[in-house]
């Protein structure tokens, strides 16, 4: 499912009918992109095999996988019933309950377009009237080695660029202790 504010209706449209299936459903504030069938479901399995997601979303796909396998090879109500646990444990695992963030360092392809959409979601622009600063930062939580690859990749785009860095360079990382984990972010 993908949801958006009403006014980004038009996305899930050019979605829909580029992929030639899903639904859009939509309520007085937002437009929702669902696919249910087997067909669908296994059609979104593959696009996200070949193209792999970059944070702990393609974690999430992974777990997601599996549990659909699983579903699937299991056909009879019977088998189904006996496959409940097992999926009921990789689906209470998953999202929000996430306790395990790990992707390798070389999973990551982080693109201008990529980096674009992400800080869509994540990202912020800020100006503080008291220190007179202007902050661009992104922020999630618990995925220490995507902003190393995050830095990696704006610190090779600034160059590019022509920026020098004052430092070692231009983009770092910070972290931040909350009650529910550590969030990477970052900041200029």
């Amino acid at each position: 499912m993908i949801e958006l504010h009403l006014d980004d209706q038009d996305t899930l449209k050019f979605i829909c009918s580029s992929l030639g299936f899903g639904k859009i459903t939509v309520n007085s504030k937002f437009a929702r992109f669902t696919v249910s069938t087997g067909r669908e479901v296994a059609a979104i399995i593959a696009i996200f095999s070949k193209y792999c997601l970059n944070t702990t979303k393609h974690l999430n796909f992974l777990a997601f996988e599996r549990a659909y396998t699983i579903y699937i090879k299991n056909d009879s109500p019977e088998a189904r019933n006996e496959s409940k646990t097992i999926i009921d444990k990789i689906i209470s695992e998953m999202n929000s309950k996430r306790t395990d963030f790990y992707l390798s360092p070389t999973h990551f392809n982080i693109t201008l377009n990529w980096l674009l959409g992400f800080v869509e979601g994540d990202g912020w622009f800020s100006y503080s009237i008291t220190s007179r600063s202007f902050t661009f930062g992104i922020l999630q939580k618990g995925n220490k080695a995507l902003f190393e690859a995050i830095v990696s990749f704006l610190n090779l785009a600034f160059i590019e660029l022509g920026y020098e860095a004052a430092g070692d360079s231009v983009a770092n990382i910070y972290q931040k202790n909350t009650g529910g984990g550590i969030l990477y972010g970052y900041k200029t």
